[in-house]
């Protein structure tokens, strides 16, 4: 399953980040997305995607500030 998230997040993210690619740090992200959606799904999806979302966006914007 993880395979699946890392294929996606190459698919939405690398034609906005195309020059900053690198391999480990794509699987590194996707398990990232992976984990904290599991969370989600084990805490009964209390926060409604759009909420999730938020602080996915939140948590990624945060680390390319660094």
């Amino acid at each position: 399953m993880l395979h699946l998230v890392k294929n996606e997040y190459d698919r939405v993210f690398l034609s906005v980040y195309k020059g900053d690619y690198d391999e480990y740090k794509s699987y590194f992200l996707a398990g990232g997305i992976f984990n904290i959606s599991q969370r989600w799904l084990i805490g009964d999806c209390v926060e409604t995607p759009e909420e999730l979302a938020d602080k996915l966006e939140r948590i990624l914007k945060n680390r390319r500030r660094k």
